[in-house]
């Protein structure tokens, strides 16, 4: 609620806030995933835009990293919550994000590592990053030309790509067929 308003609020409280938020990210109930990732979406530019850029690399890399975290619930949030971050936190590292995005939709090769939801997830976070990175109109001091032309390159060629196969993705788990 604070987030909406754009209230003051003293930095502990705002990580103790986003401690939070980053906690439910991991919660094993995709409701509470969802509901994490929603505040999410309105927090972090209300209350973390502003700060400096190094707070922005941190969280992003945080979550970069549960990507591959072993809790299957870790990655499944992580991959929402980066679907969920602004612009500005996505545009310095976006290769980056939207190949590991990629790599995160595709089927472990492990049968025991595979977890349809986690690449249900990793492609909507990786839709939202491709629609966020897109709307060039709200950002048009950020990038060139060649910037643009290398990110409709990487969304042809591999984000596409990652898509695509992943519409030929059906596993099987204890539910049986749980095609993501």
């Amino acid at each position: 609620m604070y987030s909406l308003s754009c209230l003051f609020v003293p930095e502990k409280t705002k990580r103790t806030l986003l401690d939070t938020l980053n906690e439910n990210l991991r919660h094993p109930n995709s409701q509470i995933q969802n509901a994490a990732v929603l505040a999410l979406k309105y927090f972090v530019p209300a209350y973390l835009v502003k700060g400096d850029g190094k707070n922005l690399d941190n969280i992003t890399s945080k979550y970069l990293e549960q990507l591959t975290d072993p809790n299957v619930s870790s990655r499944r949030g992580s991959a929402l919550a980066i679907g969920a971050l602004p612009y500005e936190f996505l545009a310095k590292r976006w290769r980056v994000i939207q190949l590991k995005l990629c790599n995160s939709c595709a089927t472990e090769d492990k049968p025991e590592d595979r977890y349809a939801e986690a690449r249900v997830n990793a492609a909507k976070g990786l839709i939202s990053v491709c629609e966020t990175l897109t709307q060039v109109s709200e950002h048009p001091d950020t990038h060139s030309k060649e910037d643009d032309l290398s990110l409709f390159l990487l969304i042809k060629n591999e984000v596409m790509m990652s898509l695509f196969k992943a519409l030929d993705d059906y596993s099987v788990d204890n539910r049986g067929d749980v095609g993501s």
